[in-house]
């Protein structure tokens, strides 16, 4: 009983020679040393004690039974591409069953989601998150269509949800006065007046928010345009580290830094600066397992 030890670059590595009948450019073409493809035709031969070239003043051709065995070897490689070809459509299918739409409003995004939150483990529930971020009344318009399967936004007291959506709010967050952990530690409470002496910084092409914050302060008299802004970021996490070393003090939600130690809350006398966040979901009865799993996670 024959027992053959070769490998599927060795198949491959035969049928390019038996085609060029080169060894030169067999090598050439399979990006190998010449004398790498030598070895390999050599290792093959013995492994199926055959003889499969013959080679007379640099000319070679295959033998009788190298024709032969070529005739299974064009076989095996094909049958090997296919192979290759199903189980990667296999595992396309099942990364599909797996993903999931998840849509977020670029407020959320930019505060809360790159640092801190949420901290989902993708890789231990084997799923797929796909983002898509834009602001709330597209996302609403793509959950209605069921483009999209989840959306996480900041819903507007005023919102009317159709019938075919649902709202479920899951968290309010805080949005406050942020200052370096060594700052006036005895002061804990500022009056309004006292926000116009202070250093802030800003993110970069923020309108939305500015936009919440003008309304806010609007409503408790305060003029957001005589804020002293000493200079601007554009990401939060440059925002974080300015206001650690103490270049300036920032208006951050609670949930993007309740776990550093490095930062300490200014309360506003008076004031309050909260949003709600909310899921938004399809009333469709028919939900995936990664909807079901982001679903359980945001109202754990």
């Amino acid at each position: 009983m024959y027992t053959f030890s070769y490998t599927f670059d060795q198949l491959r590595i035969f049928k390019v020679v038996s085609y060029t009948k080169n060894f030169n450019k067999a090598a050439k073409i399979l990006y190998i040393s010449q004398p790498t493809l030598v070895k390999n035709i050599k290792l093959l031969e013995s492994s199926i004690q055959l003889k499969l070239f013959h080679q007379t003043n640099n000319k070679i051709s295959l033998t009788k039974n190298g024709k032969h065995f070529l005739k299974y070897v064009r076989r095996i490689l094909l049958l090997c591409e296919e192979s290759k070809k199903i189980i990667r459509q296999i595992k396309k299918k099942n990364i599909n069953k797996r993903k999931i739409k998840i849509g977020i409003s670029s407020l959320i995004w930019l505060y809360l989601f790159p640092d801190s939150f949420p901290n989902f483990d993708i890789t231990k529930n084997h799923i797929y998150p796909l983002i898509y971020l834009s602001k709330s009344s597209l996302l609403i318009k793509k959950i209605r269509n069921q483009n999209l399967e989840i959306g996480i936004f900041n819903p507007h007291p005023a919102l009317k949800v159709e019938k075919n959506l649902k709202v479920e709010k899951f968290l309010k967050n805080e949005f406050n006065l942020i200052v370096p952990v060594f700052y006036n530690r005895k002061l804990k409470l500022i009056n309004q007046n006292d926000l116009y002496s202070l250093n802030f910084i800003e993110l970069e092409s923020n309108l939305k928010f500015k936009k919440f914050l003008k309304l806010i302060f609007h409503i408790n008299n305060i003029n957001l345009k005589l804020f002293k802004v000493i200079f601007t970021v554009n990401n939060v996490r440059s925002l974080k580290t300015a206001v650690k070393i103490g270049l300036g003090i920032t208006i951050l939600p609670y949930i993007s830094i309740n776990e550093e130690r490095q930062f300490r809350i200014l309360r506003i006398k008076n004031m309050k600066i909260t949003r709600s966040l909310a899921i938004l979901t399809h009333t469709t009865p028919q939900k995936s397992k990664p909807f079901l799993l982001f679903h359980k996670y945001f109202n754990r």
